[in-house]
């Protein structure tokens, strides 16, 4: 049996971390008004240190299309955007992006309507490209999704892995912070980021028990 194999019949089939560190006690699946729609690059679906599916664990109303795969390439037209129904947030610091705040979000969605908050999932440049080329470049919907980006800089704890920007988020954190705005409730971020921290104090002692050897 190989060494891959091995490590993952030890894991927990949910937090995917070695079952003796097994968080599933911890967390709690949260409601929200807002629809969350991962784009998550397919090489993060099987990695311990993407937070999406921590997303999944915790809140109910979230979604996942996967971008990325030669055979099936991601185009805008699969997300079946009825601005009747949702009003459609791309979230990325992108340049010409709006900051998400309670005076903002009234104008950009005046029919207060359910906000759908679309994430892209990856690497930063792989955000990056998606927001460029799928919601402006390639875009063929005639829709025109804005970009809106958090209005406060918050420090991450996001430890498994190297941000190349200093206000670096991981995607949860990010999520995390803007549903303090699009569902009015601070204390919903709160529970959130203390699950994440759950999930990245799990991680970090998986890693140094067992001497880096499980991949993330």
């Amino acid at each position: 049996m190989s060494g891959r194999r091995t490590t993952h019949a030890l894991r927990c089939p949910k937090c995917k971390i070695h079952k003796s560190h097994c968080f599933c006690d911890k967390l709690e699946k949260l409601p929200t008004k807002t629809i969350i729609t991962f784009l998550m690059h397919h090489r993060e679906e099987h990695l311990t240190s993407n937070t999406v599916n921590l997303g999944l664990m915790t809140l109910e109303n979230v979604e996942i299309f996967l971008r990325g795969l030669p055979e099936d390439p991601f185009k805008l037209e699969k997300l079946e955007v009825d601005t009747t129904k949702t009003t459609p947030l791309f979230l990325f610091p992108a340049e010409d992006a709006i900051d998400l705040t309670e005076e903002n979000l009234k104008l950009l969605n005046p029919n207060n309507l359910p906000i759908r908050l679309i994430v892209p999932d990856g690497t930063w440049s792989q955000a990056k490209k998606v927001y460029r080329r799928d919601f402006i470049t390639n875009n063929t919907t005639g829709l025109k999704i804005p970009a809106v980006k958090l209005a406060v800089a918050v420090s991450g704890n996001y430890q498994l892995r190297k941000s190349p920007r200093e206000d670096g988020l991981s995607t949860f954190e990010a999520v995390a912070h803007a549903l303090a705005v699009t569902e009015n409730n601070p204390l919903l971020t709160e529970d959130l980021l203390k699950m994440f921290k759950v999930m990245v104090d799990r991680m970090i002692k998986t890693r140094r028990n067992f001497h880096g050897k499980l991949e993330e």
